[in-house]
């Protein structure tokens, strides 16, 4: 059995007086009429607003479904991005080969310039 909220609660109240309104064992005054209005209105705001509430709660339902979609997405999206990342790093700490070549050509080069340097620079002190 489901709980009632204040708001059925107030509705079941307002009853029982209007019926005890009706039935005068409360005295019969003008107020009765304008009572039996207000409760009807309260009813009808009531069912609108549990309407509303489970209008409210579909489109939430929808809205985390969509939600749920694009955070897997994004989650894929970067676990890939990532294993490119450690994919380029990896093969950054192997080098190419073509560039260790040239390392070492230059090195050669280098090793073979300083030589000459050495070389002239003695010559021009003699």
């Amino acid at each position: 059995m489901e709980e009632k909220t204040k708001e059925d609660i107030i509705i079941e109240k307002g009853k029982s007086l209007l019926e005890m309104i009706d039935t005068e064992m409360v005295p019969h005054n003008e107020y009765a009429g304008e009572y039996e209005k207000l409760l009807n209105n309260y009813t009808k705001l009531n069912k609108q607003f549990a309407r509303m509430m489970k209008l409210g709660d579909s489109s939430l339902k929808s809205s985390r479904e969509k939600n749920q979609k694009t955070v897997s997405i994004a989650r894929t999206k970067i676990i890939s991005s990532y294993e490119e990342q450690r994919n380029l790093k990896k093969q950054l700490l192997l080098g190419n080969p073509a560039d260790k070549k040239k390392i070492s050509n230059l090195e050669k080069l280098l090793n073979i310039a300083m030589i000459k340097i050495d070389f002239l620079e003695a010559k021009v002190k003699k």
